[in-house]
């Protein structure tokens, strides 16, 4: 009886250690694209400033109608 409370209690340690795990996981890759999403911009910026006047509008356009789609989740193909 007392080997079945042990293990009881290391599986709910462990459930427990999982879910810090991965709240501290989360946490950290929140705090990492808040840190580059600046330098993103940037390069993003440089790459549409090189390109031809014509295509500044496609491009900024494109980029756009990509993030809606990806923000707002329809970003499938229609594939299985």
């Amino acid at each position: 009886m007392i080997e079945w409370f042990k293990q009881f209690f290391e599986s709910i340690g462990s459930v427990l250690g999982d879910v810090f795990e991965l709240l501290y996981s989360a946490i950290q890759g929140l705090l990492n694209f808040a840190k580059l999403t600046p330098k993103m911009v940037s390069i993003l910026t440089d790459c549409i400033s090189n390109l031809p006047e014509i295509f500044i509008m496609f491009a900024t356009v494109g980029i756009t109608i990509s993030l809606l789609l990806l923000v707002l989740g329809r970003n499938d193909t229609g594939s299985d």
